[in-house]
């Protein structure tokens, strides 16, 4: 998961900071499960209803792992002043929308 002021960002800083030149940079936050999404979503709206069988149709676990994600989010804290957006923060402002 990442939100997408942090990608573009990452492209910013892969542009002009002459430290990265020739480096990829993982835009990646952090691994999530369907089922946080439901949760964070239901605290985020608690007026909308969500199918009863919501839970049950999102089970499982993300065991992603993603090298040098550090590097990236030191980079975000560098030229921005904070890291990755954190997934509720990235629901909450995608929400706003609707």
């Amino acid at each position: 998961m990442v939100n997408v002021v942090d990608s573009a960002r990452l492209h910013v800083i892969a542009l002009l900071d002459p430290e990265v030149a020739n480096e990829r940079l993982f835009a990646f936050d952090e691994p999530y499960t369907w089922k946080q999404l439901i949760d964070v979503s239901r605290k985020l709206k608690p007026d909308v209803t969500f199918p009863a069988n919501a839970d049950k149709a999102v089970q499982g676990e993300d065991q992603s792992k993603v090298a040098r994600r550090d590097r990236a989010d030191a980079l975000l804290k560098k030229h921005f002043g904070s890291g990755f957006t954190g997934l509720e923060e990235t629901l909450k402002q995608q929400l706003a929308c609707y």
